[in-house]
């Protein structure tokens, strides 16, 4: 039974991933000529994914459904196997919080003085960047027409007025 009436960013982040295991799924049943046995698994993995999914969503408060949703859209994962890694944990986290610096420079000449709404925010080549970063958002729950990263910069704008 799940009572979740609200999800936390890493709840939402865990519930987003688990929807885009659906899509793997499907393209791995589509795409990989599997038969037997292995098949049969993997569309009975896809179907209690999906009740698990279905069920999550559906214990959430509407206002928060519409978040999920919408973070949904603002959000990138990238998917790396343990034996593809490079370097040592210590080093990519200093690598993000240099990205992270770099990032924050680049929101604060750039998105700090922007205006793009609507499909005009689906072309910014920075948003674009910054999601594939992944650099956290400053705002996760905006609107699919607004950007995520230069919210605050227009909530200090609002309130320097």
């Amino acid at each position: 039974m799940i009572t979740l009436k609200y999800l936390n960013k890493e709840q939402k982040n865990t519930v987003i991933m688990l929807g885009m295991m659906l899509d793997v799924l499907d393209k791995v049943i589509a795409v990989l000529k599997i038969d037997g046995n292995e098949r049969g698994r993997l569309r009975a993995s896809r179907t209690n994914i999906k009740v698990v999914f279905e069920r999550l969503v559906q214990s959430l408060e509407p206002k928060h459904q519409q978040a999920l949703l919408r973070a949904s859209k603002h959000n990138r994962f990238t998917v790396v196997a343990d034996t593809e890694r490079l370097y040592e944990e210590d080093y990519i986290d200093e690598a993000h919080e240099k990205m992270d610096t770099l990032a924050a420079y680049a929101m604060g000449s750039v998105c700090k003085n922007c205006t793009k709404k609507g499909d005009d925010v689906e072309g910014c080549e920075l948003r674009e960047a910054l999601l594939a970063y992944n650099i956290p958002l400053w705002d996760e729950e905006c609107e699919h027409s607004e950007c995520p990263y230069c919210w605050l910069w227009r909530e200090q704008d609002d309130k320097s007025k």
